[in-house]
């Protein structure tokens, strides 16, 4: 199964026939779906199924001039996107669930000012070490 993708590509496209060749390299290329132009920003964006945009950059920089890839993203279905958000959910979900469980109350006596070791699996627990007035060294 072929990816669908979008390629962004950066080029100067200062006069009509150099916007007129990039159009026919750009339709030539195999798996070519649609291409938008954007002239003001001097870019070129490509949606294509199993576009090679190595040898699309290359003929471009042969034919038009110098030309560099911006960006190459998958292009998403409705149907897949739903389906990223539903597992996004379930995950932020699973992990408020465990971040539940790993919350522990505990109690313990205090004994000669010393506080007791942390139970295990705890994650925020802090210590305060108690400070001795009588002696040179202070915690």
């Amino acid at each position: 199964m072929m990816i669908k993708q979008k390629i962004v590509l950066k080029l100067d496209m200062h006069c009509a026939k150099r916007l007129k060749k990039t159009r026919k390299i750009a339709a030539l290329i195999d798996g070519f779906l649609s291409m938008n132009i954007e002239a003001d920003k001097d870019q070129l964006v490509i949606v294509g199924v199993g576009v090679d945009a190595a040898s699309l950059v290359t003929s471009l920089c042969k034919k038009v001039g110098h030309t560099r890839i911006i960006s190459i993203e998958v292009v998403k279905t409705e149907a897949q996107k739903k389906e990223e958000e539903a597992k996004k959910k379930k995950k932020e979900e699973e992990e408020e669930e465990a971040a539940k469980n790993r919350m522990v109350t505990w109690s313990y006596n205090h004994c000669n000012n010393y506080p007791p070791p942390p139970p295990p699996g705890c994650d925020l627990v802090c210590y305060a070490a108690p400070s001795y007035h009588n002696s040179w060294f202070t915690w």
